[in-house]
C-alpha cells in the first residue's frame, strides 16, 4: 500500500507510538495525527470489479481469379470495459496518553462502518477499430519479389461521458525486392484526427526504406563462409502525433465566471444591477482558441546492420537513428510584459523543436558442447534529446537557458563538494548567500563571479528521470535435462530528486545517513567531522539550503537488476512415456531477486520513481519498492 508506505516514511516515531499501554490505538503528537496501523488494520477495504468484453472479427476473400496473389480483408474490433467498487469504509478509534497522570483522552472516536456500491473505479469505454484493405503478393521467375497494400482505418475511443475521439486515415505500401538481394520499400500515409479542427485534422505522411543484403552476393558466398547472414538497411519517415495530453480542442475559446469578489464592485466581471443593486455575475475570457494546431510531426532517419555468423551462433543487430520532432505543442514564454499579454492566457501553438539521437545494439551467442548447451546475449540501446526551440523567456546568463539541454533536466545549484566553515562567514572572499548561513550548511558554486550565492547562480544540472542508457542480459545453460536461465536488466545516465522525508532532515524525520555522516565541530565534546562529513549540520526544522534543488540531493538512480531468474528440470523423453505423459518439467523462478544501485541507504527502488506525479508518495522516493516473486511450478503435457 504506497499511502501506508508514505505513511511509515513520515511519522516521527518517538512522537507517534503504535500503541497505548493498555493496547488501545495511540493518537501520537506528530505531524501525522492519525494512526497508519490502525488504517491498515480496521479501515475498512475496497473489493473492485472489472469487466472487459473483447471481439475480433477479420474476413479475407482471394481474388486469385482476377490476377495471382491478390485479395482483400476487412477486420472490426471493439473492447468494451465497465466495473464497480464496493467498499466498507470504517475507523476504530484513537487515544492519547498522558504518562504524567496516566490519563486516556479519545482524540478520534469510532466511526459507524459505511457500505456502499458505485462504479467509480472504472467508467464504461468502448474503443472500435474498423479496417479494409486490398493486398497483393506475388513473385515473379523466381527472382522478382512485389507486394502492395492499400487500406483504410478508423478508430474510435469512448470513455463514459467525455467527448468520443477518432482517428482515421488511408495509407498504401509497395515492396519489390530481387534475389531477396536488393530491397526497396516505399510508404505513404495521410491521416486525419478530430484533435485539430477541419481544416487541419489531415497530413500526408510519406516513408521508404532500401536494403542489401550482401550474404545472397556471389562473391560473399564464395569467399567468406564463416558469415550466414549479412544485411545493411537504412530508412527515412514522417510520422505524427495527435496526443496533445492537456491540450484536447484548442480551437476553441474559453470563457469562464470570474472568481467571486468581496463586493459586487471589487471585480470587474461583476455588475450591479436594479433599484436596489445586486451583484450579477457575468464572463471572462479564458484561453485564447488557437485553430491553426495541428499535428506533431517526427522526421525519423535510421541507418542499420544485421549479421549472423558460424551457422548462426553468434548473430548482431545494430542501429543509429536520429529523430526530428518540430511543430510541438508549447506556449509562448518570451513575450514581453510590456505587451500586457500573459503567457497562461495564449493559447499553444506548434513552435516547439526537440532533435533525439542514439544507437542501439544487441548481441548474442548459442552454442553446444557436448551435452552442455549455453547461451549468452545482451542489447544496449543509448538515447539523448535536444531541446532545440521552445519559446522560453530570455535569460540572465546562457547557461539558464532550457534550449539546449535535454527534456526534464534538473535546474538548481552546483554544490562545491564543501561546506561554510566557522572562518568562511566571515571571509567577504568567500561567496555567500544573503539569508541566515551557518557553519556546516552546503556551499554552493558562484556561476556569475559577484560574491553573491542567488537564482542567478542556477544551472541545468544532471541527467533527468528517463534514464538515456538501457541495457539488459541473458543467460542460459542446459545439461541432462537440467535448464537455468536469468535475464539481468540496468540503467545508467539518470537521476532522480527525491523531496520531503526521505531527502531532508527533519522533514519529519532524521534518517540514520542524515546524522551518521553529518557535518559537526564541537572542540568541547572532542567532535570534528569536517574532514570527513558528507552531508551538512544538522538544524531543527532543516537547513533551507539542503533543500534548495542542487546537485547535492540530485542522486544517481543507475541499477543493475537480476529481473528474472528460472531453474528446471524436464524428465526424460524415455521416463516421461512411461508415465504415459508427453512431457514433464518442474521449475522453480523468481522476480527482482538481486539490485545494485546507490539508493540502498535511501530505501528507495529505483525503477519507482517518477517525476510524472506524485500521488501516494510517488515521485518523492516514499513509495513501496517493488516486491520479490517465487514460484514453484510443474507442466505436464499429455
Amino acid at each position: 500500500n504506497a499511502t501506508a508506505w508514505g505513511d511509515i516514511v513520515n511519522r516521527l516515531p518517538n512522537t507517534s507510538p503504535l500503541y497505548n499501554p493498555n493496547g488501545t490505538y495511540a493518537f501520537g503528537n506528530g505531524v501525522l495525527g492519525w494512526n497508519s496501523l490502525s488504517d491498515l488494520y480496521e479501515s475498512g477495504f475496497y473489493r473492485r470489479l472489472q469487466n472487459t468484453l473483447e471481439s475480433n472479427f477479420a474476413l479475407t476473400q482471394k481474388l486469385g481469379f482476377l490476377t495471382k496473389g491478390l485479395y482483400v480483408r476487412g477486420k472490426y474490433a471493439m473492447s468494451f470495459g465497465s466495473g464497480s467498487t464496493k467498499y466498507n469504509y470504517e475507523q476504530p478509534s484513537i487515544w492519547s496518553y498522558n504518562p504524567a497522570t496516566q490519563a486516556y483522552k479519545l482524540e478520534r472516536p469510532a466511526t459507524i462502518p459505511q457500505y456502499s456500491i458505485n462504479s467509480s473505479f472504472q467508467d464504461y469505454t468502448r474503443t472500435q477499430y474498423t479496417e479494409a484493405s486490398i493486398n497483393y503478393d506475388r513473385t515473379f521467375n523466381a527472382m522478382h519479389k512485389v507486394t502492395a497494400l492499400a487500406v483504410a482505418i478508423r478508430t474510435t475511443d469512448e470513455i463514459h461521458i467525455a467527448l468520443p475521439r477518432s482517428f482515421q486515415g488511408v495509407s498504401g505500401r509497395v515492396t519489390y525486392a530481387f534475389k531477396d538481394k536488393y530491397l526497396i520499400e516505399g510508404n505513404v500515409g495521410y491521416n486525419g484526427s478530430d484533435q485539430f479542427s477541419k481544416g487541419n485534422r489531415y497530413a500526408l505522411f510519406p516513408a521508404g526504406a532500401l536494403g542489401w543484403v550482401v550474404s545472397e552476393e556471389k562473391f560473399m558466398k564464395e569467399n567468406v563462409k564463416v558469415i550466414d547472414f549479412l544485411k545493411f538497411r537504412g530508412s527515412y519517415g514522417e510520422v505524427g502525433n495527435d496526443q496533445i495530453a492537456g491540450f484536447n480542442y484548442l480551437y476553441r475559446y474559453e470563457f469562464t465566471n470570474p472568481p467571486a469578489p468581496g463586493s459586487s464592485n471589487t471585480n470587474p466581471s461583476y455588475y450591479s444591477l436594479g433599484v436596489s443593486p445586486v451583484g450579477q455575475v457575468g464572463l471572462i475570457e479564458g484561453t485564447l482558441g488557437n485553430d491553426k494546431v495541428s499535428w506533431e510531426i517526427a522526421r525519423k532517419a535510421n541507418i542499420g546492420v544485421d549479421l549472423r555468423l558460424f551457422k548462426s551462433r553468434l548473430s548482431f543487430t545494430g542501429d543509429i537513428f536520429q529523430e526530428k520532432r518540430s511543430n510541438i505543442l508549447a506556449r509562448r514564454n518570451d513575450i514581453p510584459l510590456y505587451t500586457g499579454l500573459l503567457s497562461s492566457k495564449l493559447p499553444a501553438l506548434n513552435i516547439g523543436k526537440v532533435t533525439n539521437r542514439g544507437y542501439e545494439m544487441e548481441l548474442s551467442f548459442r552454442d553446444k558442447i557436448g551435452q552442455l548447451g549455453f547461451s549468452i546475449g545482451g542489447n544496449y540501446t543509448f538515447v539523448r534529446n535536444n531541446i532545440d526551440y521552445i519559446a522560453e523567456r530570455p535569460q540572465k546568463y546562457e547557461y539558464q537557458a532550457q534550449a539546449g539541454n535535454p527534456i526534464g533536466r534538473p535546474f538548481g545549484y552546483i554544490w562545491t563538494g564543501k561546506f561554510y566553515d566557522t572562518p568562511d562567514l566571515t571571509n567577504s572572499a568567500v561567496a555567500k548567500p544573503v539569508g541566515a548561513l551557518i557553519a556546516g550548511d552546503l556551499m554552493f558554486e558562484d556561476l556569475n563571479k559577484d560574491g553573491i550565492i542567488n537564482t542567478d547562480d542556477r544551472k541545468y544540472i544532471g541527467y533527468s528521470d528517463l534514464p538515456e542508457k538501457m541495457f539488459g542480459a541473458n543467460l542460459g545453460l542446459e545439461f541432462k535435462g537440467f535448464d537455468i536461465s536469468t535475464f539481468w536488466q540496468g540503467a545508467s545516465n539518470v537521476s532522480i530528486r527525491p523531496s520531503g522525508p526521505i531527502s531532508n532532515e527533519f522533514g519529519p524525520n532524521v534518517q540514520p545517513f542524515h546524522k551518521e555522516s553529518r557535518w559537526i565541530y564541537d572542540p568541547s565534546r572532542g567532535l570534528d567531522t569536517r574532514a570527513t562529513a558528507t552531508y551538512p549540520s544538522l538544524q531543527i526544522g532543516g537547513s533551507a539550503y539542503t533543500r534548495e534543488a542542487s546537485s547535492f540531493n540530485l542522486l544517481n538512480a543507475e541499477y543493475l537488476r537480476l529481473k528474472t531468474a528460472e531453474i528446471g528440470y524436464t524428465l526424460s523423453q524415455g521416463l516421461a512415456k512411461k508415465l504415459r505423459l508427453a512431457n514433464v518439467r518442474v521449475f522453480m523462478n523468481g522476480s527482482n531477486l538481486l539490485t545494485f544501485d546507490h539508493l540502498g541507504k535511501y530505501n528507495i527502488d529505483p525503477e519507482y520513481f517518477s517525476s510524472l506525479g506524485s500521488a501516494n508518495g510517488q515521485g518523492t522516493g516514499a513509495y513501496s519498492p517493488q516486491n520479490k516473486f517465487y514460484a514453484l511450478g510443474l507442466n505436464v503435457t499429455f
